[in-house]
């Protein structure tokens, strides 16, 4: 399941006292993006849009029924360090036409396995947002 799922991880300003690291380095993407989904509860899961709710049973359960679900989409992701700066490049193509249909690429730089002590009581962190690469909560539109 590792080489079909990402998650991306928003912490937002509850329950704490908006003390949180990983929320104060970027408010404005982490609001945004919280006000987005529509969320008010904290553990809160998205999977492919929907709402998983706040159960690590759901969630895996979720996750599981999308991995076996057929896309005609393809996407390869490249990338190379170089010292501070990373290069990455996005290709997406479609075995079908899907030009009629809205779609938008959000592509995020993540942070992995950060040890802290956060005010939520979690050590290990993961997959932490850092930045948008595309544009900001919308995404960039693309043709397919």
């Amino acid at each position: 399941m590792v080489a079909n799922w990402v998650q991306v991880r928003y912490h937002v300003w509850w329950p704490g006292a908006g003390n949180d690291p990983f929320y104060l380095y970027n408010t404005s993407l982490n609001q945004t993006r919280n006000s987005y989904y529509g969320n008010n509860f904290t553990p809160h899961m998205f999977t492919g849009g929907g709402d998983s709710g706040s159960g690590s049973t759901t969630w895996q359960a979720n996750a599981l029924n999308m991995v076996g679900e057929d896309t005609p989409i393809t996407i390869e992701i490249n990338g190379s360090i170089f010292g501070s700066d990373v290069d990455v490049s996005v290709l997406i193509s479609s075995d079908l036409d899907l030009s009629s249909v809205n779609t938008r690429l959000i592509v995020a730089a993540t942070m992995d396995s950060v040890y802290y002590a956060g005010p939520n009581g979690l050590q290990h962190h993961h997959a932490v947002i850092i930045e948008y690469l595309t544009a900001d909560n919308t995404g960039d539109a693309i043709i397919l």
